[in-house]
């Protein structure tokens, strides 16, 4: 009796610590998933949060790269801004943008020689093209002649003018040609001129008539800028005393 007591006893005692044993297994259990499930609400925001963050860059990428772009060529304007200016703050410095305008070029070699200056300046560059119009004026004969006959004519109008300027032939109508004796930049020189000319008869006869003349052709304006308008000025008092920039003009459009 007392020997069955005993292993009743030890029957008992092995269940207790089996289920003691399965308890500490569900409680590890249960707070691996608890564990487990905080981490994957965790991990969710922080996408979610992350997402949202590069989506938010991706929007700003564009005016980034604008910005970096005009950061690039504001950098050596700011620096030389809080050298000449007494207020260090290059957002108010820049809020009203003036240019210099301090050459205009008409072949590419005269583009090429102020980009070189200024780069070697550290000054920013701005090129516009424009187109320049201009009014002239020719003095030509009234008549047409033919090829032989107009060399003739200028043949004897060489021969008997004495001022420094050279007839040329025009291409006129089918073969025929007409005689220039020059272009002129103001009307008042045509015909001094033309007056001259005229007391010419009857060596030379030939009768002249002025005609006004339009040519239009391409130039690069060369600024330096944007800076505030107390750096232009300080500036342009710099660059007045280099020969190359004998005209400075200060503009705030360009």
């Amino acid at each position: 009796m007392a020997k069955k007591k005993k292993n009743e006893s030890k029957a008992d005692t092995s269940k207790t610590s089996a289920n003691k044993k399965m308890i500490v297994i569900l409680i590890v259990i249960i707070l691996i998933l608890a564990v487990a499930l905080l981490g994957y609400f965790k991990v969710g925001i922080i996408n979610e949060a992350v997402t949202g963050f590069f989506t938010e860059s991706e929007l700003n990428s564009n005016s980034e790269t604008i910005q970096v772009q005009e950061i690039e060529e504001e950098m050596p304007i700011a620096k030389e801004m809080l050298k000449l200016t007494k207020d260090n703050s290059p957002k108010k410095q820049l809020k009203k943008r003036h240019y210099l305008k301090v050459a205009t070029c008409v072949f590419s070699d005269c583009q090429t020689k102020y980009q070189r200056i200024l780069k070697g300046m550290k000054l920013p560059i701005r090129k516009r093209l424009a187109y320049k119009k201009t009014m002239y004026y020719e003095l030509l004969s009234e008549d047409e002649f033919s090829l032989r006959r107009a060399k003739e004519k200028i043949k004897i109008l060489n021969k008997y003018n004495k001022q420094v300027t050279f007839p040329t032939l025009v291409k006129s109508r089918k073969n025929n040609y007409k005689i220039s004796y020059g272009q002129f930049p103001n009307k008042r020189t045509s015909i001094s001129f033309k007056s001259n000319l005229a007391q010419l008869y009857p060596k030379v006869i030939i009768g002249f008539e002025i005609k006004t003349r339009y040519d239009k052709y391409k130039i690069t304006n060369i600024y330096t800028g944007p800076f505030s308008k107390a750096s232009a000025q300080k500036i342009k008092l710099r660059l007045k005393d280099n020969p190359d920039f004998p005209l400075i003009e200060i503009t705030a459009k360009i």
